[in-house]
């Protein structure tokens, strides 16, 4: 198998409450000129990259395998960089690329880190050679008796460790755990998502098939909370519940379209 010795797979985490997303936004920028604009995660790699020793010989270039939303955040994504050695003999080994990306992000107060680099062939594509997705969905309710409170303010109940970690439902209501589990089966297998999907401003084009997707698992768990109140009181404050969804490609904003509409169904069916 070839290997080319600029070319590396990124596994990467990141949490993405103060960031655009993960995907840069405009085009690279011209050397020497800051563009505070493009708050984005990938922003900050190729940022992060640049700073290595010996300086690359050319700009890096990051292909990102999968794509999040502003204030998502992920434990493992992927990126194929192409990061070329000075000297055209060498590559650059992966524990120094990794140092140095983590150095930057910790000087900066970046809250993004590489996890494990490796190099890969000419071959590899960052995408089509993608096997699967997994995503999770967290949602937090305030229980009944405290909702009920005067100057009832949801925020000040949510524990600290969940603050931009879940969405927070506003409204206190009992979901029906059985009913939710129940529907999110009939969404399992091969099927056309064409009303659980955004149209997106970058596609001009959709052809046949385009809102066909496969979803390998779906499933709705609520969290076990005693363990979680054991270290923070403000556990006791929520129910807190989990949606895993697996496929090997998603359309745009389908995920929350799937879960908001499978909580709806389950409000207005359980009353």
């Amino acid at each position: 198998m070839n290997i080319d010795k600029s070319r590396f797979l990124l596994l990467f985490s990141y949490i993405g409450t103060k960031y655009s997303g993960v995907q840069r936004q405009t085009t690279r920028k011209p050397k020497n000129q800051v563009n505070p604009t493009d708050n984005t995660v990938q922003y900050y790699i190729e940022e992060a990259l640049e700073t290595i020793n010996p300086k690359p010989s050319q700009e890096a270039k990051v292909s990102l395998s999968s794509r999040t939303d502003k204030g998502v955040h992920a434990f493992e994504n992927s990126a194929v960089i192409k990061i070329v050695h000075p000297n055209s003999t060498e590559s650059y080994y992966p524990n120094q690329i990794i140092e140095t990306a983590n150095t930057y992000f910790k000087t900066h107060n970046h809250d993004i880190k590489f996890n494990k680099i490796h190099l890969v062939s000419p071959e590899f594509h960052f995408r089509k050679h993608i096997k699967q997705r997994s995503y999770y969905y967290r949602l937090a309710v305030v229980k009944p008796e405290i909702a009920n409170q005067a100057f009832f303010q949801p925020e000040s109940y949510l524990p600290i460790n969940e603050l931009n970690r879940c969405s927070l439902l506003r409204t206190p209501i009992n979901l029906d755990l059985d009913l939710m589990k129940e529907t999110v089966q009939s969404f399992i297998g091969t099927h056309d998502f064409t009303n659980f999907a955004a149209f997106s401003k970058s596609l001009t084009y959709y052809y046949d098939g385009y809102f066909t997707r496969t979803i390998d698992q779906l499933t709705l768990t609520q969290c076990d909370m005693e363990p979680l109140e054991a270290i923070d009181p403000s556990y006791r404050n929520i129910n807190l519940y989990e949606f895993k969804i697996t496929s090997r490609a998603f359309l745009y904003r389908q995920i929350i379209s799937l879960f908001t509409w499978n909580t709806f169904i389950s409000c207005l069916l359980s009353h």
